[in-house]
């Protein structure tokens, strides 16, 4: 079944965290929603920047566009019991996104940051 969606409205997480709720409005108006289980979050957080660049692209019949998002704070912490840095990246609006990065990976952002040419900056 296909439903047509207006405009998402809130979201919800059973008690047991298992599932959530997307809730939207269909495209009459009235209210819809879709439940899925929470292991699906992960593919949903993953394929969702990937379909909306995709759409940017069609929309615009431009392949070079990409979604770009400003940055309003970061935060860089060690993860407790690995070698490795935690970087979270955090919009004004609210939006974030942590990486696993190795601190030579670091090390090679700030040194292309500080002085190579900014077509130079792609790892």
């Amino acid at each position: 079944m296909e439903i047509f969606g207006k405009r998402l409205t809130t979201f919800e997480i059973d008690p047991d965290g298992d599932h959530f709720r997307l809730n939207f409005s269909d495209a009459k108006g009235e209210p819809a929603s879709v439940t899925l289980p929470t292991d699906c979050l992960n593919e949903l957080v993953m394929t969702m920047p990937r379909i909306a660049a995709t759409a940017l692209r069609m929309k615009h019949h431009d392949s070079s566009l990409r979604l770009v998002y400003p940055l309003g704070d970061w935060q860089l912490e060690e993860a407790p019991g690995h070698s490795c840095l935690i970087l979270t990246m955090k919009t004004p609006d609210g939006f974030s996104v942590s990486f696993k990065v190795g601190r030579g990976d670091i090390e090679e952002i700030a040194e292309l940051a500080a002085g190579a040419p900014a077509a130079a900056l792609t790892h």
